[in-house]
């Protein structure tokens, strides 16, 4: 009994069910969600039927019934709204953006919705947009470096890139340098003491850098749709930056090919590896850094870098191959050579630390291209509690006469990166306070301390120093001591003060000193 009656139950509640829910069925058009259909049947001011004609009849709607069309809407919280809306605000909770000079399709770093682009016949996508940047800076300074003439100079340098992105991992790059080349970092006056003064004219209409980068699965989807093979390697082909090992081993821009294969993983030991493959036939500059490329040469490398649990470590290795052995006034400079370099950069509690070695070994002919030597570098800093300053040490020494595998005359020696007085500046022309070289089983180091007045200013102070052990191939070197500053202030978002000075005695007590000031204006 208990049964029927809830089966009679059940029947009564589906027929007045279907008879609240009859009229709103009548017109098609107006078909709306149960819960909404049920409230029109009853109410006669939303909706009545006109029985002499069949056919409904709507009344006009009552102020604020238009809110029931969508209820989803009205009744879902979670429901997320299809109207775009910016997860910060811009010019209030955004920083001011710095356009570059020319945008074209896409703004740089803008916010907005992306174009959707267009299909390349290999079935990528691509949304093509151009930009223009670039930065301009000028120096004035006095240098005299206690051996050499003294100088006084006023020179400007410019950096001219344009940027095609057809993807996030597709892009070509053009770039000039219209101000400067060869060993020249600027245009301008220079007066070397005793030798009057000149106009050094670096101006030139030449492409510096011009290469295209891509990804293999991005450009061809096809050929690994489910990600599974592994088939994505990156790429880039033309005239390129090739830096390794720091700045080490290879800071040079050449015209090579460079194959990437990341995200490799040995499963219980490594976090993270990259290998990638470097052939270079043109424009290699040899280890003396001289502004003419040694046309006869070419690279061949590999190089790794292999994320551990507590450290990275890279291994790097380049064959350079050159059958011009001597110059064109037949003076011997050097022939091919075989280069090795690591490191292992990791922490300490909370010291930063980089531990790093360098090969280079003659196959034939020794000179200033190519000489045999070992170059060992350590460097230690760390952020000083309670606020953003930090304070380094960096320490040196080399076995023989070290020379890098290509390194551009626009750049230090290897030992640029061991302080700012190892340093020249980006538009002097007059080189660095202490030279960045590596010959003569050099020794030395420089301990420095990077003030922070705020993100717009910082102070860096710097006490270093170089000496040898062997002889000279170069000329006569001195052992030198140096103190020195460097003071950057920003001016706007785009234009920044840089103020430098140094000290200097070397050990056959010669003084030395040199300040300079610049500017740098990114646009």
């Amino acid at each position: 009994m208990r049964a029927n009656r809830l089966l009679i139950s059940c029947g009564v509640a589906l027929v007045q069910a279907a008879g609240l829910a009859a009229p709103a069925v009548a017109d098609p058009a107006a078909q709306q969600p149960t819960e909404v259909a049920a409230l029109a049947a009853a109410s006669p001011e939303v909706a009545e039927t006109d029985h002499s004609k069949k056919k409904p009849r709507r009344s006009k709607p009552a102020p604020g019934s238009q809110k029931l069309e969508h209820p989803e809407l009205a009744h879902s919280k979670s429901r997320l709204s299809e109207k775009p809306v910016p997860l910060l605000k811009e010019h209030t909770q955004l920083p001011e953006r710095n356009p570059p000079i020319i945008e074209w399709n896409e703004p740089f770093l803008g916010p907005g919705n992306i174009k959707s682009g267009f299909k390349i016949p290999t079935g990528a996508v691509w949304q093509p947009a151009f930009w223009v940047f670039g930065d301009l800076q000028t120096s004035a300074g006095v240098f005299n470096n206690g051996v050499n003439p003294g100088r006084e100079y006023v020179s400007g340098r410019a950096d001219i890139f344009g940027h095609l992105q057809l993807t996030p991992t597709e892009r070509v790059v053009i770039g000039f340098s219209p101000l400067s080349q060869g060993s020249s970092l600027g245009t301008g006056l220079l007066h070397v003491d005793g030798q009057g003064t000149q106009f050094v004219d670096a101006l030139n209409p030449n492409i510096q850098t011009l290469f295209f980068e891509g990804d293999t699965r991005q450009l061809f989807p096809g050929i690994d749709a489910d990600d599974r093979r592994g088939l994505d390697f990156g790429f880039a082909v033309g005239k390129q930056q090739i830096f390794f090992q720091e700045g080490i081993m290879i800071n040079d821009n050449i015209q090579a090919l460079g194959i990437t294969k990341d995200t490799m993983q040995i499963p219980g030991l490594t976090q993270d590896m990259r290998v990638t493959g470097v052939y270079g036939w043109g424009d290699i500059r040899r280890g003396d850094m001289q502004p003419l490329p040694d046309h006869s040469a070419q690279l061949l490398g590999v190089f790794t870098e292999t994320d551990f649990r507590r450290n990275i470590v890279t291994f790097d290795f380049a064959y350079v191959g050159s059958d011009n052995p001597r110059d064109w006034a037949g003076v011997q400079r050097g022939g091919s050579g075989v280069f090795w370099g690591a490191s292992s950069t990791q922490r300490f509690g909370d010291i930063n630390t980089a531990f790093r070695i360098n090969t280079s070994t003659a196959l034939d002919a020794k000179g200033p291209w190519v000489n045999d030597g070992v170059l060992l570098l350590a460097e230690i800093s760390r952020t000083m509690p309670g606020s953003t300053d930090i304070i380094y040490a960096n320490f040196f020494t080399s076995l023989g006469n070290y020379t890098s595998a290509a390194r551009s005359a626009q750049v230090g020696g290897p030992l640029e990166r061991v302080g700012i007085l190892f340093t020249p500046l980006a538009a002097g022309l007059a080189g660095s306070p202490i030279p960045g070289d590596a010959y003569n089983s050099a020794v030395g180091g420089a301990i420095g301390y990077q003030k922070f007045f705020g993100p717009r200013k910082q102070l860096t102070l710097e006490l270093a120093g170089k000496g040898f052990t062997d002889g000279d191939i170069r000329g006569v070197k001195e052992s030198v001591v140096a103190f020195g500053g460097q003071y950057v202030q920003a001016i706007d978002s785009r234009t920044s003060v840089q103020v430098n000075g140094f000290l200097l005695e070397t050990s056959e007590r010669h003084f030395g000193y040199g300040a300079a000031v610049g500017t740098r204006t990114r646009f």
